[in-house]
């Protein structure tokens, strides 16, 4: 008999103690403890978009990866999407609009909060599990869930909140997480958990908390200025950082100690800083610069993101296995060596204002504010350059260079297409149902399956591992016979040597 109980009480802890999802990104920041450190290496990742969906609504909910890659988001309009590392949908579930960022249990049930104040599980299939309302007028939940290791789920709601749930939605306990008479906000920051299950949460009344299992407050850091959507970030020593209005990065002990803060020179209540792989910090800063910090509070370096309207949006640092920084700023997605060089930079649609998120295979993806989805890894390269055609007794023959950019992948071939049909457009001439000519393994490719005083429409992408780039230029040529006789370019130059030279003027 004892036997059988202990079989169950087990079974029922083991259904609770879930934890986080074993996944490449599972939750806000990465992990629980919001380091936004990959255990992957995207130091390789060449900044190629692989592919791009307009999903329409709004994204400031940060993309969570699952197993598989599968990738989850919430989005204003379209509740919380589900889709592949392909770009395939896999399915939506209706919430109201979100800015939360979903967390992912072990049992793959995803965890996010709206902003009418719901809070919400979803089944891996997209089907609603339960729904909890915390109430309070014009209240939402701004902030993104975070799951402790015994399967326990922490949530803040801007009613000045903060709860720990269970698995099945019931309240554990709720306590105020804003030390002030009178209406306040409360916590728009995302809760954090280190491995003795502690939590920490920053507040708009200007404290950091640290906040026992069982609900009792440990103690609390009284800051220079407000917490706003900054998210306090725990190193693998326990120690704690977070960014504050002060503009002042503080590292706190995990006693509520102070250990150093540095100032910058913008605010720093909405960003979030991200632990490096030697164990530095970096955090972008309203000052339009990106900061590199040791843990003794030295700065390593600082890296300018040039100017640009700050209130399009900045995005959460998060760092590859080897140290490389991503990093979005208005329309923009940089990587920054660990050296605090650039590496690269790509312009997106819209501007990013959740943080991207690294995959398996070194990819990123990140969701812009206008609903536009992207995969930034090695892909198909760019299309080749500068095609031409040049007709030759009995051939016409095609030269082109090599792409721009290879998408991260060596380009291995080219395929050539041509037409003889050409439709109207706004343009002009354009094109149409294209035949394939063949491969090259070169920049160059002769097509004699002609017929003399034809026009022929000729382009060409090119191959890698990736897949096939865009059409190059198109360039058009008509075709010669095989018998006719080429103008000889000596005799041509001599004749022009011949001439007087006002006659070879070109006319203006």
């Amino acid at each position: 008999m004892a036997i059988v109980i202990f079989a169950i009480l087990a079974a029922s802890f083991n259904a609770q103690a879930s934890g986080m999802a074993d996944s490449p990104w599972p939750c806000f920041g990465g992990n629980a403890q919001h380091t936004g450190l990959s255990k992957y290496d995207a130091s390789d990742n060449p900044g190629v978009i692989r592919w791009h969906k307009n999903i329409g609504g709004y994204g400031f909910s940060s993309i969570v990866i699952g197993k598989n890659d599968t990738l989850y988001f919430a989005s204003s309009g379209n509740g919380v999407l589900a889709f592949d590392r392909d770009g395939n949908r896999l399915w939506s579930c209706d919430t109201s609009c979100s800015y939360s960022t979903p967390a992912i249990a072990q049992d793959g049930t995803l965890f996010v909060g709206d902003s009418s104040n719901n809070f919400y599980a979803i089944d891996g299939d997209g089907s609603t599990k339960w729904t909890k309302s915390f109430g309070g007028w014009c209240c939402s939940i701004h902030s993104s869930p975070v799951i402790d290791k015994n399967g326990f789920v922490y949530i803040t709601s801007d009613n000045r909140n903060f709860y720990s749930m269970k698995t099945d939605g019931t309240i554990r306990w709720q306590i105020d997480v804003y030390d002030s008479d009178g209406f306040g906000s409360g916590s728009l920051s995302s809760p954090a958990a280190d491995n003795a299950g502690i939590l920490y949460i920053g507040s708009t009344d200007s404290n950091l908390y640290a906040i026992k299992p069982d609900g009792a407050i440990k103690w609390k850091f009284a800051t220079g200025g407000a917490i706003y959507d900054a998210s306090p970030v725990i190193d693998k020593y326990g120690t704690i950082y977070i960014g504050c209005e002060d503009g002042c990065l503080y590292s706190i002990n995990s006693d509520g100690t102070l250990k150093w803060k540095y100032k910058t020179n913008g605010e720093l209540g909405s960003s979030t800083p991200a632990i490096m792989s030697d164990g530095a910090i970096c955090i972008i800063s309203y000052d339009n610069r990106i900061y590199k910090i040791n843990r003794n509070g030295d700065l390593e370096w600082s890296f300018s993101l040039g100017t640009f309207d700050k209130d399009t949006g900045m995005a959460n640092p998060v760092v590859s296995s080897d140290g490389t920084i991503f990093i979005g700023w208005g329309e923009k997605l940089s990587a920054v060596n660990p050296n605090g060089t650039l590496k690269w930079t790509i312009q997106l649609e819209y501007d990013i204002r959740s943080s991207p998120a690294i995959g398996s295979d070194g990819t990123l993806y990140v969701v812009t504010s206008y609903g536009h989805l992207y995969s930034i890894g090695c892909g198909p390269s760019t299309p080749p350059l500068n095609f031409d055609v040049l007709a030759s007794p009995g051939k016409n023959v095609l030269e082109w260079d090599a792409p721009a950019n290879d998408g991260g992948s060596e380009v291995w071939r080219y395929h050539v297409f041509r037409t003889c049909s050409v439709t109207s457009s706004i343009g002009g001439l354009m094109p149409c149902d294209w035949e394939y000519v063949g491969a090259s393994y070169s920049t160059t490719k002769e097509d004699s399956e002609i017929e003399a005083g034809q026009t022929y429409y000729y382009c060409v992408v090119a191959e890698n591992s990736e897949g096939f780039s865009e059409d190059s230029n198109w360039d058009s040529v008509q075709a010669i016979a095989a018998d006719a006789i080429p103008f000889p370019s000596a005799v041509f130059t001599a004749l022009a040597l011949l001439l007087p030279t006002a006659s070879r003027k070109r006319k203006t």
